[in-house]
This record gives C-alpha cells, sequence and structure tokens, in this order.
C-alpha cells in the first residue's frame, strides 16, 4: 500500500503538470492575435509613419484614417491565416516590453511611438540583417500604402484621374 506521502506527491504532480499545460495553452492562445483595440493601435501608430508627414499631416481628418484602418482590415481579411497571425503576433509582441527591445529594437510600444520613430523602426528594420524584420516592414508600408491610396480621396494627391469609363 502507498504511502500518504507518495500519494501527496503524485497527486502535487498532476496539479503541476496540469497547471503548466493550462498555462502554456493560454500563453499560445494569447499569440494567436492582440485585441481589435491593440490592432488599431498599431495600424494608426504605422500610418502616419508610413506616409510621412507631408502625406498626413496635422489637419489630417480623422474619417480619412478610419477609412484607411477600415481598409487595412479588408486588405488583412483577404491574406491567408499564417500571414495575418504573424501580423498579430508582431503587435502583440512589440507592446511586451522586454521583446520588442530586444528583438525590434522598439524604445516603446505601439500606442507610444511617433511617427519619426515609426518611420525611423521600419527603415531599421529594411536596413537590418534579419530577413524576418525586412519582410515586416515591406509588408507593413505595402499594406499601409494599398490601403492609404485605394481610396478615391487619394487620387487627387497622387495624379491620378481615376479608372477609364469604358460605357
Amino acid at each position: 500500500m502507498p504511502s500518504a506521502s507518495s500519494i501527496f506527491l503524485t497527486l502535487g504532480g498532476g496539479i503541476v503538470l496540469a497547471a503548466a499545460l493550462l498555462t502554456a495553452s493560454l500563453w499560445r492562445r494569447s499569440l494567436a492575435g492582440p485585441t481589435q483595440q491593440r490592432w488599431n493601435t498599431a495600424w494608426s501608430a504605422l500610418i502616419p509613419g508610413v506616409l510621412g508627414a507631408s502625406v498626413v499631416g496635422p489637419a489630417i481628418a480623422a474619417d480619412q484614417l478610419q477609412a484607411c484602418r477600415q481598409r487595412i482590415d479588408q486588405l488583412t481579411a483577404a491574406l491567408p491565416a499564417r500571414a495575418r497571425n504573424d501580423l498579430r503576433r508582431l503587435f502583440l509582441l512589440g507592446d511586451l516590453p522586454g521583446v520588442r527591445r530586444a528583438a525590434f529594437g522598439m524604445p516603446v510600444g505601439w500606442a507610444d511611438l511617433t511617427p519619426q520613430q515609426t518611420g525611423d523602426l521600419l527603415d531599421q528594420w529594411s536596413r537590418g540583417a534579419d530577413q524576418r524584420l525586412q519582410l515586416a516592414a515591406r509588408s507593413l508600408r505595402s499594406i499601409v500604402r494599398m490601403a492609404w491610396y485605394s481610396q478615391s480621396t487619394q487620387w487627387q494627391a497622387i495624379g491620378y484621374p481615376g479608372p477609364p469609363n469604358l460605357s
């Protein structure tokens, strides 16, 4: 017959194992993506940083930025699930102080980046040796530019007269 201490140790070990598995599962799920608020915050920091002050100045209308964020949601929804999850992880990890500094070279989280810092960060990623960050910089810039310039309200600024009338 097993002693009380061996039963206690076995039971305790099982509880510790179950707690570790539950913690790992919750942590893994948290990496699936940030909340919608974190998603919007990161894109709100990226839009002026990518487009620059000459395009997105202090007088930019909030509805234009909102329309751009909505277009970003449409564009990213069309991406493969793996690419969407990679973006979400990038935004999540960019808000974790130790990770963002060590892995991404970010001085602050997405919400606190100035447009200048955002542009500098993407330039740093583009010139760096890490090919994943180079790809991230190109991808983020492409998504923001496609979302911004796909709005008909922005066509005049780039001299695009709009699609031809074929009727």
